[in-house]
């Protein structure tokens, strides 16, 4: 390679994607999973290893493409290519990582084995009611835990507003952490219905559990890796098609993985299995100049096979279609309803400008997501800031900030610099982090964001100015990023577009 490209290691991550990966089927077939679910094998391992494998994936990415040796935990079909390519990758060492892995994944799926049948035993599995039911499965804990003054989370009472007769069952992998407040259930799929699909279930995960040990001895490692996954594929098996749910709900911060159960749901019972996009900008890598590449896909989007989508806007719905995937399955929902501690809201002097911002995250962090080039960090979220705080105050401006959450603990010393100065400004107004920002875009003349934070769609979308500012005047926005927003590049450029904001406000106060 020429030298450092901060942006090689997603492109390693975006073709690894798209690499179908040969699985030992016969392995599978003597684990006695079905042959319907061959292609959604397939699928499933290519997605769990750009997720649950990501943070271990993506930093040895980085290493390969400036040149230096590193070690991936991928199995075969993956080290080929980037062998091919001549990159430096320590393939031992990498099927040493992909078994480690591989034992990791059957430890996790044995623990789930347990765990089902101590909950079946001590009756914490719910069992299905007799008219139709959804399920939204999998929420982390934060969409989950009250907040402080009563407010909760209103992603699922968005999902929740067309539940079905049988009703709407709320799953989390970490129920403890959600705290009181919510009818959790332990198992996205139902209690067995009796001690014959108990036991069946029991002999399935056995036997699942024995074809990845062979897999493991065998050099293998695929069945291992996806054993927590065909543990809910016996675990729907035996319950049986009557009763499994009419939908299963899942959001996008678990990013793209579909889980392997839904497929066997969907062909057995006809469910559907929807990916939610709880925010609006998960839609690309960013891009800055003076690089000669426009933005491209997050790394697996591609891979996606859910039945149904639920999404934002038109441009999301588009962005299923830019994917490869039938538009016709994208249900546009609109903006999602947002916290809201009901705090009322100071008097805010007008002109006004609603200000969110992208708190930063560290280096490694981003080199983990694959945020690369690094551009939520420090200094560029104190520029944001200092930039707006500086140019509102020429403007006779105020500024109204609204944080997206509490911090618990301090942030980079610059950063908490440009929030202290923005606190102690005289024209800015720091509101209590618990309010929805859609109350504080209503309440502002206009609204701000760092890109692409949803904020400013949301002012958008009740028809009143909205934009982003990149301060650094480098990045490179696609029109599927900016949903149509003005991008105000620049110190330069958001002074003027400051200064029409106030005459435009001046004359329609006049007027």
């Amino acid at each position: 390679m020429d030298g450092p490209d901060p942006d090689a290691a997603s492109r390693l991550a975006a073709e690894l994607s798209l690499v179908r990966l040969p699985l030992p089927i016969w392995l599978f077939r003597l684990s006695g999973l079905p042959a319907r679910l061959d292609t959604g094998l397939e699928t499933a391992l290519r997605q769990t290893l750009l997720t649950q494998l990501y943070p271990q994936i993506m930093p040895g990415l980085m290493l390969l493409a400036t040149g230096r040796a590193a070690a991936l935990p991928i199995p075969a079909g993956w080290r080929a290519p980037l062998v091919a390519r001549g990159l430096p990758l320590r393939h031992r060492a990498s099927a040493v990582a992909c078994g480690m892995m591989a034992v990791t994944g059957l430890a996790r799926g044995i623990r789930q084995i347990f765990r089902t049948l101590l909950a079946a035993s001590t009756g914490r599995l719910r069992k299905a009611p007799d008219a139709p039911y959804d399920v939204a499965a999998q929420l982390p804990a934060s969409f989950l835990r009250p907040r402080p003054r009563n407010a909760d989370t209103m992603f699922v009472d968005w999902l929740l507003r067309d539940a079905p007769a049988g009703g709407f069952w709320l799953h989390s992998d970490t129920p403890a952490a959600a705290g009181p407040g919510r009818d959790l259930v332990a198992s996205p799929l139902p209690d067995f219905p009796g001690l014959r699909a108990r036991a069946a279930f029991g002999l399935a995960a056995a036997r699942l559990s024995l074809g990845a040990m062979i897999g493991l001895l065998l050099g293998r490692p695929e069945p291992a890796l996806l054993l927590p996954e065909t543990v809910l594929v016996a675990h729907a098996r035996a319950v049986g098609a009557s009763r499994l749910a009419r939908r299963y709900v899942f959001e996008n911060s678990r990013w793209f993985l579909r889980p392997l159960f839904t497929r066997w749901a969907a062909a057995e019972a006809g469910s559907w299995a929807v990916l939610a996009f709880y925010s609006s900008n998960t839609d690309e890598c960013l891009r800055l100049r003076p690089s000669p590449r426009p933005p491209s896909f997050i790394p697996g989007y591609q891979s996606m096979d859910w039945d149904r989508y639920r999404v934002w806007d038109d441009a999301q719905a588009d962005l299923i279609a830019a994917w490869g995937h039938d538009r016709d399955r994208a249900e546009v929902m609109g903006p999602i309803p947002l916290t809201d501690s009901e705090t009322p809201l100071p008097a805010i002097p007008g002109p006004s400008l609603a200000v969110f911002d992208v708190a930063p995250f560290s280096p490694a962090r981003l080199a983990v997501m694959g945020l690369v080039p690094e551009y939520y960090r420090d200094a560029i979220a104190a520029q944001f800031l200092e930039d707006l705080r500086e140019e509102a105050q020429s403007a006779g401006i105020t500024l109204v900030l609204k944080q997206k959450r509490e911090r618990k603990q301090m942030g980079p010393p610059r950063y908490e610099s440009a929030v202290r100065r923005m606190i102690d400004a005289p024209h800015a107004i720091v509101l209590d982090p618990q309010i929805s920002a859609t109350r504080v875009t209503a309440a502002c003349t206009a609204t701000i964001s760092m890109p692409f934070s949803s904020p400013s769609l949301i002012a958008a979308r009740d028809d009143r100015p909205a934009a982003f500012y990149d301060p650094t005047a480098r990045l490179i926005a696609s029109p599927r990023q900016t949903h149509g927003l003005p991008m105000i590049y620049g110190r330069a450029a958001l002074r003027q577009w400051l200064d029409g904001l106030s005459k435009t406000a001046t004359t329609g106060e006049n007027g």
